[in-house]
């Protein structure tokens, strides 16, 4: 970790598979590669103290697909990916538990809501929105085509690409109404 203009360089863990930090910034969590290709998820303060192992799952299985993306819902719940499943774990808590019974493209296939409320999932060519306590679950669309979408910083509306004969751009609000293409580009 490092101050924005590089400054002050400081080594919090060796072997980070990746990290991201809270919404608030007072911590980090990371993905640690241990021995044996092992991977464990941990929390530390932005600092480097209270570091905390909240999650070991063990080695890969190589028809596993492992620990997929990261990301924080809020500043005590992390969301990632494990085996295809998204998992949320209460950093406060040390608790795990797999959000529904859906699974997701491996990659980027899941982004939070700016603050937390919801999360917007890709399986195959299926978007879906899901509230983060795993309720109201809403399919949006089955013709989406790429890992690419995001939630505005209002966190009002929802950006997707599908087509098929070109790229098409639409936005939906986050009830899953009001969805409209915004833009078309050709595919090259």
């Amino acid at each position: 970790i490092a101050n924005s203009n590089g400054a002050q360089a400081q080594l919090l863990a060796p072997n980070v598979g990746g990290a991201g930090f809270s919404p608030d910034g007072s911590k980090i969590a990371y993905v640690s590669i241990v021995d044996n290709n092992q991977r464990e998820i941990w929390v530390t303060d932005r600092d480097g103290s209270n570091k905390r192992q909240m999650v070991s799952l063990g080695r890969p299985n190589p028809k596993s697909f492992g620990i997929g993306q990261m990301q924080w819902v809020n500043d005590q719940v992390l969301a990632f990916q494990y085996d295809r499943r998204v998992q949320l774990l209460d950093v406060s808590a040390g608790q795990q538990r797999q959000l529904g019974n859906w699974t997701v493209d491996t990659g980027r296939s899941f982004v939070v809501l700016p603050y937390g409320q919801q999360l917007a999932l890709i399986y195959g060519n299926t978007l879906s929105l899901v509230n983060a306590d795993g309720t109201g679950y809403a399919r949006i669309t089955d013709k989406v085509t790429s890992g690419e979408f995001q939630w505005s910083l209002d966190g009002n509306w929802l950006a997707y690409v599908t087509g098929s004969q070109h790229e098409e751009l639409w936005v939906v609000d986050r009830t899953g109404g009001n969805a409209r293409q915004i833009a078309t580009t050709p595919y090259i």
